[in-house]
C-alpha cells in the first residue's frame, strides 16, 4: 500500500472520529420544553429586565444587544445604530422602560424605542471602556458611568458627560450603586475597595474599614434598608449594616470569586451571587448560603438578575449563554434560541 493511500485512510479515520465525538466538546444546555438548544449562545456579559413588562429581556454580549419579548423563549438581534458591539452593561430607565442605555468598550449608546435602534451618547466619554451604568432613581436624566478612567456623570440623559473623580484614589471603576432612598449617596467598587460619595459624585471617600477583600466586582443595596450594603469581590462577600462604615465578611460560601450580586426586591434577605463555579443563594441576609446549580450546564456566571414583578423568576448570563429559573433558582434551563454567538475565545 502506498504512503499516500495510508495517509488518506488515516485522515478519513480522524475526520470520522472528530465528527462522531465533537458534540461532546460543547455542553448542551439544560432546558424546559420548547427552550432553544444552542451551544453557540455564548459570552453573555450583562442582562436587564424591563421593569414594566418583564417579558422584555435584554442581553449584552460580545456581538451586541439581543432582545426577547417572550421571557427569553426567543431572541433577536437589536443592534441597529450600535457602533460598538462589545456590550458590558445595560440599564433601563425606571420611569420609561423604552429608554435603555448600553455601555461598551467605546462609550455609551442610548435607545428610546426599546432597542429598535441606538444612537451614540458619548460626548466626554470618547474611547472609554464603560463597565457600569446606573440611573438616578428620582431624575432619570441623571446617570453615572463607571469607566476605566473614573466615574462620569450626565445630567441630560447622556448627551454630555463630565468626570466626577475628586477623592478617587483608584479610577478603574468596576461597579456602581446608588442609594434608593438618597440619590446623593453613590458607591463605587474598584480593585482597591469601596468608595462613597455623599454629594452626587462631587467628592469621594474610601470606606474600607474591616473590608477583608478589596477587589470589588459587585455592589448591591437593600431597597428596604439602604444602610445595608453587600460587596462581592474576588475572595468573597462582605456586608455592611451602617452604610459602609464597617464591613463583615460572610461565611459559608462554597464559591468565592464573586462577579455579580442580585437582591430580591420584595424579600431583600434573599440574595443571589454569581461566581466562577455557579450561583449561590441566601434566604437570611447572607448568614447561610446554598449552591443552586441544578440545570446549569455552564457555571461561568457573569450576571444574575431578578424579575422585578415575579421575583421567583431569575435570569443568569454565562459564558455559554442565558439560563432561566422560575422557582427561585432551585432549577435552571437554557433559553438561547436566536442567540447565535460564536465562541470568541476565553476572555
Amino acid at each position: 500500500m502506498s504512503f499516500h493511500r495510508i495517509g488518506l485512510q488515516v485522515c478519513i479515520f480522524c475526520m470520522l472520529f472528530i465528527s462522531q465525538n465533537s458534540f461532546h466538546a460543547f455542553p448542551a444546555f439544560a432546558q424546559s420544553p420548547g427552550a432553544g438548544r444552542d451551544p453557540k449562545g455564548g459570552n453573555v456579559r450583562t442582562l436587564a429586565v424591563d421593569p414594566v413588562n418583564p417579558d422584555n429581556v435584554y442581553v449584552g454580549t460580545h456581538r451586541g444587544v439581543f432582545k426577547s419579548s417572550d421571557g427569553g423563549a426567543t431572541w433577536h438581534s437589536a443592534n441597529r445604530g450600535l457602533k460598538e458591539t462589545d456590550i458590558l452593561t445595560l440599564t433601563i430607565d425606571p420611569m420609561n422602560s423604552n429608554t435603555i442605555y448600553a455601555g461598551a468598550y467605546g462609550g455609551v449608546f442610548k435607545s428610546m424605542n426599546g432597542g429598535v435602534d441606538w444612537h451614540v451618547v458619548t460626548a466626554g466619554l470618547e474611547d472609554t471602556r464603560v463597565n457600569k451604568l446606573i440611573i438616578d432613581p428620582v431624575d432619570p436624566e441623571t446617570l453615572y458611568a463607571g469607566t476605566y478612567g473614573g466615574v462620569f456623570k450626565s445630567w441630560d440623559g447622556g448627551l454630555r458627560w463630565l468626570p466626577v473623580v475628586r477623592g478617587l484614589a483608584d479610577t478603574d471603576i468596576k461597579t456602581l450603586a446608588i442609594d434608593p432612598g438618597d440619590r446623593n449617596i453613590v458607591y463605587a467598587g474598584v480593585f482597591g475597595g469601596v468608595f462613597k460619595s455623599m454629594n452626587g459624585g462631587i467628592s469621594w471617600n474610601q470606606i474600607n474599614r474591616d473590608l477583608r477583600h478589596t477587589d470589588i466586582r459587585a455592589l448591591a443595596i437593600d431597597p428596604h434598608s439602604p444602610k445595608t450594603i453587600y460587596a462581592g469581590a474576588y475572595g468573597g462577600i462582605m456586608k455592611s449594616k451602617d452604610a459602609g462604615d464597617r464591613w463583615t465578611s460572610l461565611a459559608g460560601l462554597a464559591l468565592t470569586n464573586i462577579r455579580t450580586l442580585a437582591l430580591d426586591p420584595v424579600k431583600p434577605n434573599r440574595i443571589y451571587a454569581g461566581a466562577e463555579g455557579g450561583i449561590l443563594k441566601s434566604i437570611d441576609g447572607g448568614e447561610t448560603w446554598s449552591l443552586i446549580n441544578s440545570g446549569l450546564s455552564d457555571t461561568d456566571i457573569r450576571k444574575v438578575i431578578v424579575d422585578p414583578r415575579k421575583t421567583s423568576t431569575l435570569y443568569a448570563g454565562a459564558f455559554g449563554g442565558v439560563f432561566k429559573s422560575i422557582d427561585g433558582g432551585e432549577t435552571w434551563f437554557g433559553v438561547n434560541r436566536g442567540l447565535d454567538l460564536p465562541d470568541p475565545g476565553q476572555q
